[in-house]
């Protein structure tokens, strides 16, 4: 199971446009990582992803991001481009 965790990372990173992460917690003794980014330069998606001992990034949950979070992506991403940055 946790090889396919790492191929989905892998393909989902490949086709993730511009990403950044908005939020770093602690749960059930992890630090999570949530982030926002673009998918395939269509859709922005909600990603919460834990980095494994073994070094493996699992994927614990991916959805459409909610109208509110593709505001905040938004505002980085024109942030971002603006000064430069990518």
């Amino acid at each position: 199971m946790g090889s396919s965790f790492r191929i989905l990372w892998m393909f989902l990173t490949t086709l993730i446009y511009w990403s950044f992460m908005i939020r770093r917690i602690l749960l059930y003794n992890e630090e999570r990582y949530i982030n926002l980014g673009r998918f395939h330069d269509t859709i922005i998606l909600f990603v919460i992803t834990v980095d494994k001992a073994d070094g493996d990034t699992q994927i614990i949950t991916a959805r459409e991001a909610t109208p509110k979070e593709q505001e905040v992506y938004n505002e980085h991403y024109r942030k971002s481009t603006d000064s430069g940055g990518n």
